[in-house]
């Protein structure tokens, strides 16, 4: 509980005590504070009267809507509080009604790799003895428990009702997910972040920003409005956004560090040479200008960026000296997010098979590039795209996977309110080799079916979900599951011979 005049300026005289924040009137109670925000399907404003009648003892309402609001509410029998911008004031709210945090908070943001990077974060700040959490898509993971995700970057009374949680555990460290709706929205205004992460720009939510300028611009957020004065920018030095970024930074005297191959002088991770092998590859650093050997056992450059981006957000979390040797030890022995190019074992005639949540253009380009080099035979790719969403993404992801697979099989993937074989039919227009199947099972199914010795196949598009979506109904289905299903009834066939 805490006093109105706490939450947001009010006069004395109008003070009285807060239970519960909310800005969904469904849940609403007696004693809450209601928050009228704006989204793209409702408008907060016309709920006021179910707040109000719920037991709201407050509203919050933008000025700009005051005669809308007022054609909803009396001024006269519950206390409204104006303001600019609700999205703001929610995040201000939540951030004071849920008033604790962890001491040490980084957020990454990009296109790709947000979710291996907090998970590698998290094991290399786990292993080297410091308490951490990791949250984002898939999930909050810290020692002990885990909370399964819904949104890459939660609401800010949810997301701050985590960081009090997390704090009560003694959880001291935690990297989280930035998207570019959460920092445009005002989601992370009110957290604290001693670190702010950019990985990378490729099209992705164009559904959501008119454009690729409109969606740097949000993602730019994070180091303009939500990194501390004080805090560290940790910036992609390889790719064509990193000069805009430094002078971003630059402008608010941040300290950066950079990380990648054109990472030079100090305060940089640089990649000096990298070599796959069959189950990982050899990379050889210079962390701060020390050289550095590790045996990632990871496959693909983009993983070897995110691991470079996760040991500068290290870096910049802890506050002693890292020992080189200990962070090496630890780094070797890192497992990659489930989901996120994740293995799977068991094919009959050794095949590599593997599971990956690219479902968009940059990730399947990178994660069909990480696995041509260790794949002596074909390279068979199963991948759909998502209805109700970018549809620039089809074409594109169709492209790149006609120029780097060597078979192709379109399927399925979350079609929502989309017709699936509309979907199917953008993808392959123009693509006579590609196989169209459906059916998802049935696209694995003749997938693992007709890989030989040396072979590799990507399952993408999906990689840690655990349901299909089909207008509004979302039904079991898990392709690392079903990838194994498939592998065993080959085997069990074999047997049968």
């Amino acid at each position: 509980m805490k006093d109105l005049v706490s939450l947001v300026p009010v006069p004395l005289d109008q003070n009285v005590p807060v239970y519960a924040v909310s800005s969904n009137s469904k849940e609403v109670s007696p004693g809450s504070l209601f928050i009228a925000v704006s989204g793209h399907a409702s408008d907060g404003v016309d709920y006021l009267q179910d707040a109000v009648e719920k037991g709201a003892v407050a509203v919050v309402v933008e000025e700009a809507k005051r005669e809308k609001a007022l054609g909803k509410i009396d001024e006269n029998k519950v206390l409204i509080i104006w303001v600019e911008d609700s999205r703001i004031a929610l995040a201000d709210i939540a951030s004071k009604f849920y008033d604790k945090q962890p001491k040490h908070i980084a957020a990454i943001t990009g296109t790709s790799g947000k979710s291996s990077i907090v998970w590698f974060v998290r094991q290399i700040m786990n292993d080297l003895g410091f308490s951490t959490a990791s949250l984002g898509t898939i999930g909050l993971h810290a020692d002990g428990f885990f909370e399964k995700g819904a949104l890459t970057t939660a609401d800010p009374i949810t997301l701050h009702k985590t960081l009090k949680m997390l704090s009560e555990k003694k959880i001291d460290y935690l990297a989280m997910e930035a998207s570019s709706h959460g920092i445009e929205q005002h989601r992370l205004d009110g957290v604290q972040l001693k670190v702010a992460a950019f990985t990378n720009l490729s099209q992705d939510h164009l559904d959501y920003h008119k454009d690729m300028d409109a969606y740097f611009e949000a993602k730019q957020g994070l180091f303009t409005r939500c990194l501390d004065q004080n805090g560290t920018a940790i910036l992609n030095a390889d790719i064509p956004e990193f000069k805009k970024l430094s002078e971003i930074c630059e402008a608010r005297s941040l300290k950066t560090i950079s990380y990648g191959i054109h990472a030079l002088g100090d305060n940089t991770i640089t990649l000096v040479n990298r070599s796959a092998k069959e189950n990982g590859q050899d990379l050889v650093l210079l962390i701060s200008n020390q050289r550095v050997e590790l045996d990632l056992p990871l496959i693909g450059a983009f993983q070897t960026q995110n691991v470079l981006c996760a040991i500068a957000i290290v870096y910049a979390l802890v506050d002693e000296e890292i020992e080189l040797n200990a962070l090496v030890k630890v780094v070797s022995n890192l497992k990659t997010v489930p989901g996120r190019l994740e293995r799977i074992e068991g094919h009959p005639v050794g095949a590599s098979v593997y599971v990956d949540y690219a479902h968009k253009p940059g990730a399947l380009d990178a994660v069909l590039n990480a696995v041509r080099p260790h794949t002596k035979g074909i390279l068979y790719v199963v991948f759909g795209c998502g209805g109700d969403r970018d549809r620039g993404k089809r074409s594109q992801m169709a492209q790149i996977a006609h120029d780097l697979a060597d078979e192709v099989i379109v399927t399925d993937d979350n079609p929502r309110t989309e017709d699936p074989a509309a979907i199917r039919a953008e993808i392959v227009a123009g693509f006579p080799s590609f196989k169209n199947i459906g059916d998802r099972r049935k696209a694995i199914d003749f997938a693992i079916s007709s890989l030989r010795t040396g072979d590799s196949l990507i399952i993408a598009g999906k990689g840690h979900e655990s349901g299909q979506t089909f207008q509004a109904q979302t039904l079991p289905f898990d392709d690392r599951d079903e990838t194994r299903k498939s592998i065993q009834s080959l085997i069990n066939k074999d047997k049968e011979k």
